[in-house]
């Protein structure tokens, strides 16, 4: 290492040339496009490559930085700025990936293997170039964070640091698509170019991986499912994308995966952290989907690493934190000694405090931990709530009756944790008797309570992580909890159902065959129509857990075509 003083990095000094639409040909041949910014002068410098399906063209708009929510934000400006770092002495190299953009090829789904070869093959390219001393990093947040790990995971020999911020489903399932086994259609709009992505992807020649891999026969059998499945049916746009895949190729390829298997892992770089070899500079919102992936990647990779923690989503374009990155890139690149390996490897900000602190790893290790219990009128305590027996309840209709039912779980506060931490609701639902009307629940306060089902289904099996059954032979990831049959041969049970979204189950044909489902047929939708009067009734109503009694006596006659039930303890 150099020294030039502490804290101290590049400074502007050059003019800036540009080469657009450069061709860098892959391992199989594809020309990968890509525009380089360099230094006007002679010399070799240090390059940093940034990649994503959203077009290289985009991201050097000029637009001043919005906050989220702002009608000028566009959240797939997210390369960085090459006007800020070609002064400094970096070529900055922002790509677009094969079948997008300017590139030539085939994207064929998200995360496919060719996302992380294909940047490898463009990190040894530009180190071999006259104007790069060898040197080589990885630039660019959110979708580019992305890269910077499916690339280091090929471990291209050139490629000497990495810096991730905001990154997106290192965990494609669990931190991506199916939180908590609920479906996030995200990528509806960042694909097809809706809020908050109203540009979307540069398509040219995207295929839906399922089409593409997957026999007729078998493909057909997979839409009719999710054609079947409630939790899509509710939403007509989704329906029409199964219709029409070429639409959106990649939001119905993760329909047709509801489940997590080979389809995420092939996909999750979460599978190859211990691939990654190059100092790691982790980043971002400790909030909403960034959080898991962030920690995870942070705690897992075993190199020279740090984590910088802030409270919002970022402005776009994104043009923040530049300074404090170039310190990273100057260190580890051009081998200035910035300080920025001395300080502590976590930085990060409170909001509740409104303060920036420091700590050697995450969680904190000052961190204290606190058992809270849900207790009574929707109250959070360090103390179990032993004086009102009666458990919480809500009922959940299907979204084109009512969205507020399901509004108090979506409205959570974050909990810092360990990568998978779930507070832990000390709440467990049991659902018995799956073609009757009765369901029995326990919450924490111990107090078993009876209830008669409304006929509205709760979530399909999945559990939270604090309280699923776990198969340990599957390692730490979550996984869907799947029914079981008991002793009795009906009994089916649901443990731990604290997801932050309740949507309804796919009707099951009852044990005793297709005549007892077309008897009920009547009677529940009459009980369903029931419900909705009864809300419609009473705008002032926030949940309709004091009409749980008079429904009672109405749903006594009035059996429930599948047994899960809408209440949740």
């Amino acid at each position: 290492m150099t020294t030039q003083g502490r804290s101290a990095a590049s400074q502007p000094e050059y003019g800036v040339l540009v080469e657009e639409n450069v061709f860098v040909p892959a391992r199989d041949g594809v020309g990968l496009a890509i525009d380089i910014y360099r230094p006007d002068a002679p010399g070799k410098f240090p390059a940093l490559l940034a990649l994503s399906p959203y077009g290289k063209t985009l991201q050097t708009f000029q637009t001043p930085p919005q906050p989220f929510g702002k009608s000028c934000f566009e959240a797939s400006i997210e390369s960085g700025d090459p006007y800020f770092y070609a002064p400094r002495g970096y070529v900055y190299v922002i790509g677009d990936l094969r079948g997008t953009g300017d590139s030539e090829g085939e994207y064929v789904g998200l995360f496919s293997n060719h996302e992380g070869q294909d940047g490898a093959d463009i990190v040894e390219w530009l180190a071999q170039q006259p104007w790069c001393d060898g040197n080589v990093g990885m630039a660019g947040i959110c979708y580019f964070a992305s890269m910077h790990l499916h690339v280091a995971a090929e471990q291209p020999p050139h490629l000497k640091c990495i810096a991730p911020w905001e990154i997106f489903g290192d965990d494609l399932y669990n931190h991506g698509e199916y939180e908590g086994g609920v479906f996030n259609i995200f990528f509806y709009g960042l694909y097809t170019g809706t809020y908050p992505a109203r540009c979307g992807y540069a398509i040219k020649n995207v295929k839906s991986a399922m089409i593409k891999n997957t026999p007729k026969a078998e493909l057909d059998k997979l839409v009719a499912k999710a054609y079947a499945d409630p939790d899509l049916k509710q939403y007509p746009y989704l329906s029409h994308l199964l219709k029409y895949p070429e639409k959106n190729p990649i939001l119905f390829d993760f329909m047709l995966n509801k489940l997590d298997g080979p389809y995420y892992r092939e996909r999750s770089v979460s599978e190859r952290l211990d691939m990654i070899k190059v100092p790691t500079y982790v980043g971002g919102p400790l909030f909403s989907f960034f959080s898991q992936p962030q920690i995870n990647v942070f705690n897992r990779v075993d190199v020279p690493k740090k984590m910088f923690l802030y409270t919002d989503m970022g402005t776009r374009p994104w043009r923040a934190h530049h300074d404090e990155l170039l310190r990273w890139y100057d260190y580890w690149l051009k081998g200035i000694e910035t300080g920025i390996m001395d300080e502590a490897p976590v930085r990060y900000h409170t909001t509740v405090a409104e303060k920036w602190s420091t700590a050697q790893e995450w969680p904190p290790e000052d961190t204290q931990w606190t058992d809270f219990y849900f207790n009574s009128l929707g109250g959070l305590s360090p103390e179990p709530d032993y004086h009102n027996d009666e458990p919480d309840a809500f009922v959940q209709q299907p979204l084109y009756v009512t969205e507020e039912s399901a509004r108090r779980l979506r409205e959570q506060a974050p909990v810092p944790g360990p990568p998978g931490h779930r507070p832990a609701a000390h709440h467990l639902l049991r659902v018995d008797r799956p073609t009757g009307h009765e369901v029995q629940g326990r919450s924490a306060r111990g107090r078993l309570s009876r209830y008669l089902s409304s006929g509205i289904g709760l979530a399909e099996g999945f559990s939270s992580r604090a309280r699923r059954r776990q198969d340990h032979s599957l390692g730490d990831r979550p996984r869907p909890h799947k029914r079981g049959t008991g002793d009795s041969g009906r009994d089916q049970r649901i443990h731990g159902a604290t997801s932050s979204h309740v949507a309804p189950v796919p009707r099951r044909q009852a044990d005793q065959g297709g005549d007892l489902q077309h008897r009920h047929t009547d009677r529940h939708r009459d009980l369903r129509r029931h419900v909705a009067r009864l809300q419609q009734r009473d705008d002032a109503a926030q949940d309709l857990s004091g009409r749980l009694p008079s429904l009672q006596g109405f749903a006594a006659g009035h059996p429930a075509r599948h047994g899960a039930s809408g209440v949740l303890m």
